[in-house]
């Protein structure tokens, strides 16, 4: 949002995937996440938060008075029928990840890659295609 100031409320977002907050950095995206979600109207429903593993503040909630309405948290449990089901979805264009960045697999362009995300400025996802 400092780079961007303030959004227009077409361009907010139904949902927001934080998988950044707590990983370790001492990041914490999710006040900046809340300002991006939409507002609820007649034809939109409120925008919807999504802490991936979360902050311990987030657990804290979760096992005692509960998350807010439109905050959840999602433990990971990697699973091939979950990412088979993600896949379907993406191939029926029902979700569109965002990709911030695609690389051939080469030894130099992981490099660039692993240097993109320590910035901690990327927005979407870093892709490295093995068929390029």
């Amino acid at each position: 949002l400092e780079r961007f100031g303030e959004v227009d409320e077409a361009l907010k977002f139904d949902v927001v995937y934080d998988a950044a907050t707590a990983s370790g950095g001492g990041e914490d995206y999710k006040s900046k996440s809340l300002k991006l979600l939409c507002s609820q109207t007649l034809d939109r429903p409120h925008g919807q938060y999504v802490a991936i593993n979360g902050a311990p503040s987030f657990w804290v909630r979760k096992f005692t008075c509960g998350q807010k309405k439109n905050e959840h948290l999602v433990v990971t449990n990697q699973k091939t029928a979950e990412f088979d089901k993600l896949s379907e979805l993406v191939a029926e264009g029902k979700i569109k990840p965002v990709i911030a960045q695609q690389f051939s697999l080469s030894e130099e362009n992981v490099q660039k890659g692993f240097d993109l995300q320590k910035s901690r400025r990327v927005v979407g996802k870093i892709v490295f295609d093995m068929t390029l």
